[in-house]
């Protein structure tokens, strides 16, 4: 009973400034909305750029770490130059995802230069994908994809490890399915950076207006 007085009289005794009685407390609220909702967009960004680099990494290192393994006599062995493309597709998407990440960093004129990264890396993740699946259909070189080379060093090190002589061809199907994973995760991603771009520009524009 007292502590209701209290705060009773407390409210009572509160004044507001002329021209906030609190009625607009609805507006304010969504202006704030506006905010956190692009902050969680940022965030949400950066963090698919984080992965879609870690992923080509992890992509490349597998198939340079397998080839090494197959080559045995020294790990310089591991750079032929049947994987450049792989490697070379490796080193600029990891730049521009570095570019569309520190886009999304800056607070201010940040989303378009995100967004030009984002759809650069998209469209040669697209073109890089496409010579893949046509290759295949053709059976260009199949010895030579990053599939077949990780297909060989994973049979060569469950021999050495475990002693289980495994052909390479009765893994080489999983590792193509590993392969198309991460070629439809490369282009994903950057288009889901892409997208989150546009929306920031559109709560943007709201802004302004």
């Amino acid at each position: 009973m007292i502590q209701s007085i209290a705060f009773l009289a407390i409210g009572m005794t509160t004044s507001h400034r002329d021209g906030a009685n609190g009625n607009d407390f609805a507006y304010r609220h969504l202006v704030v909305d506006r905010y956190v909702a692009i902050a969680r967009a940022r965030r949400r960004g950066k963090t698919l750029c984080v992965v879609d680099a870690a992923s080509r990494v992890a992509f490349a290192t597998c198939a340079c770490g397998a080839k090494a393994l197959i080559a045995v006599k020294s790990f310089t062995h591991a750079f032929d130059r049947a994987y450049a493309p792989l490697f070379a597709t490796c080193v600029i998407g990891v730049l521009l995802d570095y570019a569309a990440w520190r886009g999304l960093s800056a607070k201010q004129n940040g989303t378009k230069a995100a967004k030009r990264s984002a759809l650069a890396l998209a469209l040669a993740s697209v073109a890089n994908a496409l010579a893949n699946v046509i290759d295949r259909f053709r059976n260009v070189r199949e010895e030579h994809t990053a599939a077949w080379v990780i297909a060989e060093g994973t049979s060569r090190a469950m021999k050495r490890a475990f002693d289980v002589d495994v052909a390479p061809g009765a893994l080489y199907a999983a590792c193509v399915n590993v392969e198309t994973l991460s070629e439809v995760v490369a282009v994903a991603l950057p288009f889901g950076v892409y997208g989150i771009c546009l929306g920031m520009e559109s709560h943007f524009e709201k802004k302004v207006k």
